[in-house]
């Protein structure tokens, strides 16, 4: 009996700390990214639980979105406007990596950069992988850029003219490892 009431204690115990790191993850989450300050240009990642989600481009265009879980060795989003992952462990070793058979590579690491008027530091540049397709339109195949930060996430993205770059308005970016 004594034995039995241990594992129940144990179980609990686990159950608890699992609850309570899923509590931590950002499952109900908000990203913000924003063309320029004079532009009504937009992209909002929304995170509605652990593993789906919307993405917004502009004010009406709208397409579903699917999250790594808890679990995954990724932070990553897929839906038709945009596809990113990066490794939870990602390091200055990183140099590419394969997620739904598609390459991403680290093009540059350990950089600064100032994002309306904030410096970030070890921030990585992030080559997605090609793509035909931009705003629903089928174009030569462009590859995506990322700005990625460990401690805020997804900072910025968007293909190498200005007119198409996004750049994260929120407090946190997603995928920042401080949940």
């Amino acid at each position: 009996m004594r034995f039995i009431s241990l594992v129940f204690v144990v179980f609990l115990f686990i159950f608890k700390a699992h609850a309570n790191s899923e509590k931590n993850y950002d499952s109900r989450a908000k990203y913000v990214y924003i063309n320029s300050i004079f532009s009504d240009k937009k992209f909002t990642i929304y995170r509605e639980n652990n593993e789906f989600g919307t993405v917004y481009s502009g004010s009406d265009v709208q397409s579903e979105a699917i999250f790594c879980n808890y679990y995954s060795e990724f932070y990553c989003v897929t839906s038709f406007d945009i596809t990113f992952s990066v490794p939870k462990d990602i390091n200055l070793y990183t140099k590419q990596w394969q997620f739904k058979n598609k390459i991403y590579s680290v093009s540059a690491k350990n950089q600064e950069l100032t994002i309306w008027g904030k410096n970030f530091k070890d921030v990585y540049i992030i080559d997605g992988p090609m793509t035909t397709f931009i705003d629903y339109v089928a174009f030569p195949s462009k590859q995506m850029k990322f700005v990625y930060s460990k401690g805020y996430g997804l900072l910025g993205f968007g293909y190498n003219d200005s007119d198409n770059f996004f750049w994260s308005v929120s407090e946190k970016g997603f995928g920042s490892h401080d949940l």
